[in-house]
């Protein structure tokens, strides 16, 4: 029987099955291509090209990311960097683009 169904909030940490799910659940999502998990795990620099995958493409995006510590101490939270200019926009800075001219005019 699920005991936190019928339990406060704060005693809801204290239940064993769900400390268990919550730690089920933790597993299976680091274990996942999800972005957020991506993003902490190490680049491998010695792939090989072939291999082409989801991850590839993640991992090559665009976005910068820096790590925080704190401290002196990794905490592995990632802070996202913006890109300050956009790929393909090398010659026209952003406020002189001809696509947000023609934009105004109409």
């Amino acid at each position: 029987m699920n005991r936190c169904m019928y339990s406060s909030i704060l005693s809801y940490s204290h239940c064993l099955a769900c400390k268990q799910k919550y730690q089920q659940v933790n597993e299976e999502f680091l274990k996942s291509d999800h972005p957020a998990i991506m993003r902490t795990r190490p680049r491998n620099t010695g792939s090989s090209p072939s291999r082409s995958t989801a991850r590839d493409s993640v991992s090559s995006s665009s976005v910068l990311y820096t790590a925080v510590e704190q401290n002196g101490v990794d905490n592995d939270y990632i802070i996202p960097l913006p890109d300050l200019k956009p790929e393909g926009d090398t010659n026209n800075p952003p406020e002189a683009s001809s696509s947000r001219t023609r934009l105004e005019y109409f």
